[in-house]
């Protein structure tokens, strides 16, 4: 295929490109960013595309795939593992200074918590229930749904107060 006649298809499928690229992003800032990303690819692997192949079809995988790597690659950026307290954050806000802030105070706030609390709200946040959680402290229920909650609104105040 020569190169005008690629060139020209591409061409031909940017209005289509840039709503794909809406409907995956909800953003135009990063749609544009995806339609660029994906005419930059397309150019680069244009000795993969065969003539019999479907043009649109062929070009919507790369800028999916693209899409995709980046996603992925966002989401493992953001992942923050909370290493005393046993919290994995999945953040998805854009200010990282102030999310590590907020982190260092709940970290803070934990390590000030009593004893039986802070174990409680641990166990809770790694995905226990109320119940497994009393068999393993040999607590009552009630004491360890109390102590979660009281955890919490301390964990709540902390964050009203660095927002």
């Amino acid at each position: 295929m020569k190169n005008s006649s690629f060139e020209q298809l591409l061409t031909d499928s940017m209005p289509l490109l840039k709503a794909y690229a809406w409907k995956l992003t909800l953003n135009k800032l990063k749609a544009d960013e995806l339609t660029q990303d994906t005419l930059c690819k397309a150019l680069y692997k244009k000795h993969l595309y065969r003539n019999e192949q479907n043009f649109k079809g062929w070009v919507f995988t790369v800028m999916r795939n693209i899409f995709i790597n980046n996603y992925n690659k966002e989401r493992k950026r953001k992942t923050v593992v909370f290493e005393d307290a046993n919290i994995t954050s999945g953040y998805t806000g854009c200010d990282e200074v102030a999310h590590y802030m907020e982190l260092k105070y709940v970290k803070q706030v934990m390590q000030k918590l009593p004893i039986g609390m802070k174990k409680s709200i641990q166990l809770y946040s790694m995905g226990y229930q109320y119940n497994e959680i009393a068999v393993m402290l040999n607590e009552p229920i009630g004491t360890i749904k109390s102590r979660i909650y009281l955890a919490r609104k301390n964990m709540m105040h902390v964050k009203k107060r660095v927002v």
